[in-house]
């Protein structure tokens, strides 16, 4: 499976990767409402185990350097999922520019 992997920058000159499928890219990242479709994406196990190891620190200091806003005390579940969204509009929007880093085969 192709996924596209991108570098999601953090406030403290730190960053996390994120990589997704391009139908997942789809999925989360579109007009309307996506959360329930960024949601579905992240029950996946490949998206899943790339949450572990983060702490909500590393996720809140990436969306704070993308000015996301976001409630205090989100889960950090709910806070991956902000980034998982980020990273498909990076993916879709560079389109293999800028933050990508690199197609991964498995």
């Amino acid at each position: 499976m192709k996924k596209f992997e991108v570098i999601l920058p953090a406030k403290n000159n730190d960053f996390i990767t994120i990589a997704l499928t391009m139908e997942d890219a789809k999925m989360c990242y579109h007009s309307g409402l996506c959360d329930e479709d960024v949601h579905e994406v992240c029950k996946q196990e490949y998206v899943k185990e790339q949450m572990k190891g983060y702490s909500i620190h590393d996720l809140t200091s990436v969306l704070d350097n993308y000015g996301f806003e976001y409630e205090d005390g989100k889960s950090i579940e709910d806070l991956f999922e902000d980034c998982v969204w980020l990273a498909a509009g990076d993916i879709l929007d560079d389109n293999g520019k800028g933050v990508f880093t690199k197609v991964i085969e498995d």
